[in-house]
């Protein structure tokens, strides 16, 4: 709170955000939000973090089904991660 009310001070006093900000060892945007607060109650909107598509989401499926096909073999014949492994290199690597 005692940031705040330094920001507001030295925003009164006609100084930029980037000299408040070297003043008091915070960052400039924080300086432009803390200078833009209207009512110290009122806590800032946070932004919505995009999450991307991870690469693996089409293939899961696949790979789960070979390990699931692969669990189910007779104790000799399960190769359990090489196989799924080299499998995926062969489907999934573009040629």
């Amino acid at each position: 709170m005692s940031e705040i009310k330094d920001v507001k001070k030295h925003e009164k006093l006609g100084e930029s955000y980037r000299a408040i900000a070297k003043q008091l060892k915070l960052n400039f945007r924080t300086v432009k939000k803390y200078s833009e607060l209207k009512d110290f109650n009122e806590l800032p909107k946070q932004t919505r973090i995009r999450k991307a598509p991870k690469k693996l989401d089409n293939a899961t499926g696949i790979i789960d089904g070979w390990l699931i096909e692969d669990m189910l073999m007779p104790q000799k014949q399960s190769t359990f991660f090489f196989r799924p492994y080299s499998r995926s290199y062969a489907v999934f690597l573009p040629r």
